[in-house]
């Protein structure tokens, strides 16, 4: 069973801690550290917000410096840290497609990859910080948004919150660790029958581009865990967020870096083959049929990866930057990009 809100935040007034309401603290003389991108605030009680104000909030190389700088203080400047911002619509929808469907115009790929990198690098400093996240998820977070939630050490979601990893729609797969932390929760299950089972159930959701209709959804699929609270209808998200990281704060300690059991070969046919039905079936193009491969590649090792192997988060998120960087080095990639950012419609090519 997750939490509620009641579980987690009580209602009413007695409940509240008495901080001001997020729409105060985003225009209060409280800034950190920041630049027109993001900012980083002290909200009181040892706690810091993380902001992104953009267009969608979307991350590029400057919200990248921010959250750097935010992740070099925790522990010193403050003893918990919450991703928030003032927008209904969007927690986040991911990294700036202009920045990198740039990078691969020019044929940076030295760029793209340093991009990528990075924010892997950050999202994983993030995860093992001194000091507890929590993330306050208010409409979409998608793609990249998606994963930086994926992070957190918890998540409180509005109940209409979609969360979602679309990124084969334009042609990619999720590459700051959104293909790992899902394999990850997914293996966590207590009720997985057989070690193919989880990849399985994560290959679908990113094969697909699965994005969730409420939080309750996401809940079901493995976004959100049994610790993560869902705000009914008229709660206040920000409040419970900041509930959650002073519950949070009181002896914290990271987490354990995980191992990942990856299934090899005999796993990626089992992924495959259903997929290479669907395609003969004309319900997946060549251009999603490639994203599969890669996706599968990550999941289970490869073709010629070893059966029951057990590797860390990084051996996998290396996965996933060499797959992507290699996915936008085809037309096919570069064209699902350029005419989703065009049209905002996906492209099946």
């Amino acid at each position: 069973m997750g939490r509620s809100l009641t579980e987690q935040a009580g209602t009413g007034a007695a409940a509240r801690h008495g901080g001001p309401s997020l729409p105060a603290l985003l225009a209060g003389d409280n800034k950190i550290a920041g630049n027109s991108e993001a900012s980083l605030r002290d909200i009181g009680d040892g706690l810091a917000l993380f902001e992104i104000h953009r267009k969608m909030n979307s991350f590029d190389p400057a919200v990248q410096d921010v959250l750097e700088e935010t992740l070099a203080r925790a522990g010193r400047g403050f003893r918990a840290l919450i991703l928030a911002n003032g927008s209904d619509r969007a927690f986040s929808a991911g990294a700036d497609l202009n920045h990198f469907l740039g990078l691969i115009e020019r044929d940076d790929s030295d760029g793209l990859t340093r991009f990528i990198r990075r924010g892997q690098e950050l999202f994983q400093a993030m995860k093992y910080a001194p000091v507890p996240v929590v993330a306050a998820v208010k409409g979409v977070a998608l793609g990249g948004g998606c994963e930086f939630a994926l992070h957190a050490d918890a998540i409180v979601a509005d109940a209409d919150a979609r969360f979602g990893l679309p990124e084969v729609k334009l042609g990619v797969l999720p590459a700051w660790g959104g293909c790992t932390q899902l394999l990850l929760r997914a293996q966590a299950q207590p009720a997985v029958s057989g070690p193919l089972a989880p990849a399985s159930a994560v290959f679908e959701l990113i094969l697909h581009g699965w994005v969730s209709g409420s939080a309750d959804k996401a809940r079901e699929k493995g976004f959100l865990r049994d610790g993560d609270v869902i705000v009914e209808p008229g709660g206040d998200v920000f409040e419970a967020a900041r509930a959650r990281a002073i519950e949070l704060a009181d002896g914290y300690a990271p987490p354990d870096k995980p191992l990942i059991t990856i299934t090899g070969h005999s796993g990626w046919l089992g992924l495959m083959q259903p997929a290479y039905g669907m395609g003969y079936a004309g319900r997946l193009t060549d251009t999603d049929l490639r994203v599969g491969g890669a996706i599968a590649d990550v999941l289970t090792g490869g073709p010629a990866g070893e059966y029951l192997w057990r590797v860390g988060e990084e051996d996998l998120m290396r996965r996933e930057l060499e797959a992507l960087v290699s996915l936008c080095r085809t037309v096919e990639t570069r064209d699902r990009m350029a005419h989703f950012l065009k049209t905002g419609e996906p492209l099946r090519n």
